[in-house]
């Protein structure tokens, strides 16, 4: 299932918590890769796989409702 998700929301965390698409990536455990984080992050996507989102979420440290368009 593809669920509509807040690029910013993304791009703000990893930010704050200093944090590349590499480091997500390898948070993830290899749930979610770093190109997919960087895509996600830039908006290149309008809406994103619910497990790539979950993955991602998880490896930010947020639930995924954090990552998700108001």
């Amino acid at each position: 299932m593809h669920v509509k998700y807040d690029p910013q929301a993304v791009k703000t965390l990893m930010t704050r918590k200093g944090l590349s698409a590499r480091d997500v990536a390898s948070r993830s455990k290899g749930k979610i890769g770093h190109s997919s984080v960087s895509r996600l992050a830039s908006g290149e996507y309008e809406k994103a796989q619910e497990d790539k989102l979950k993955a991602l979420a998880s490896a930010l440290g947020v639930t995924m409702e954090d990552l998700l368009e108001n």
